[in-house]
C-alpha cells in the first residue's frame, strides 16, 4: 500500500533524476527509501530542524506537510526479510536480525546438548570396548 502511494507521488520527487539511475539501482531504491522513512524518528533526533538534510527534496516536497506524509508512510512499512534477485541486496531490519541471532543461539544450545548426550553415551560404551590403554573420551 505504501509503495503504491510512493509510486503515485513519483520516485523522482523523492530522488531527483531517478529515471536516469541504472535499473539495478532503481530496484534498490524502495529498500533505501523504506529504511530512511522507517528511521525518520531517529533522524529527527540526530539532526536539528535547520540541518541541511531537511532541505533535500524528499523531506521538503510537500512543504510543511511532508513530514506528516512521510510518517504516514512509515506506518505502512513491513519490517521483514526482503531480497532483490537483480542487485543481490537484502533489506533487513533489527527485528529480522534478532530473529536470526535467537535462532543461532537456540541451535548452538541444541548442538551443545546433543554433544553432551553423545559424550555420555560414548563414555558408557567405551569401558566395555576400551583399547589396551583404557582411554576414554573426556
Amino acid at each position: 500500500e505504501g509503495l503504491r502511494e510512493v509510486e503515485g507521488i513519483g520516485w523522482e520527487k523523492f530522488i531527483p533524476s531517478f529515471h536516469q539511475l541504472p535499473l539495478s539501482f532503481r530496484k534498490c531504491v524502495p529498500f533505501f527509501l523504506a529504511s530512511v522513512v522507517y528511521h525518520l524518528p531517529t533522524l529527527e533526533e540526530w539532526f536539528p530542524g535547520d540541518h541541511d538534510i531537511w532541505s533535500i527534496p524528499m523531506f521538503s516536497m510537500f512543504g510543511s506537510q511532508t513530514m506528516q506524509m512521510l510518517k504516514g508512510l512509515r506506518d505502512k512499512i513491513l519490517v521483514k526479510q526482503q531480497f532483490c534477485a537483480d542487485c543481490h541486496m537484502t533489506a533487513s531490519g533489527i527485528p529480522s536480525k534478532i530473529d536470526y541471532l535467537m535462532h543461532v543461539q537456540a541451535l548452538r544450545q541444541e548442538l551443545k546438548n546433543d554433544m553432551e548426550v553423545t559424550i555420555t553415551r560414548v563414555n558408557r560404551v567405551l569401558p566395555e570396548n576400551a583399547d589396551e590403554h583404557g582411554e576414554r573420551v573426556p
